[in-house]
């Protein structure tokens, strides 16, 4: 089962997404410019309150769960 289903709501998947790039920030000690960081801050603002109701099965950082089949 993919992580980002098709019918992902828009802020579910935008939620997915920012944790999902958070980890890679982590992971990769990454650092971002000022107007990335306010991006993903808004982000990250906006879809706070979504419910994910998921299991990651597979590494945090794992971009499979963003690919198309």
């Amino acid at each position: 089962m993919r992580k980002s289903e098709k019918g992902d709501h828009p802020l579910a998947y935008t939620s997915k997404l920012v944790m999902y790039i958070q980890s890679q920030i982590a992971f990769k000690h990454l650092s971002l410019t000022n107007q990335q960081q306010k991006i993903l801050k808004e982000l990250q603002k906006r879809s706070q309150y979504v419910n994910l109701n998921y299991v990651y099965t597979s590494p945090l950082n794992d971009i499979k769960k963003f690919k198309q089949e």
